[in-house]
């Protein structure tokens, strides 16, 4: 892309898209994830399948 081309939106600010306004605010969200997960020595897919693994560990059926 060159300095000329601009991305076309019905939005004339990118602070009135919805879908920028949710990009943003999960960019946020994960980074701020992402670093107290650092911490821990994990990543979040690792912190995504032991949470999963915990809930799902609550019911008496075996979790395979």
């Amino acid at each position: 892309m060159d300095h000329e081309t601009q991305f076309l939106s019905k939005f004339e600010e990118d602070s009135k898209s919805i879908g920028f306004l949710f990009m943003r605010a999960y960019s946020t969200w994960h980074s701020q994830i992402k670093n107290c997960l650092k911490k821990q020595s994990i990543t979040h897919p690792q912190f995504i399948v032991m949470a999963t693994t915990a809930y799902l560990s609550q019911n008496v059926d075996e979790v395979t």
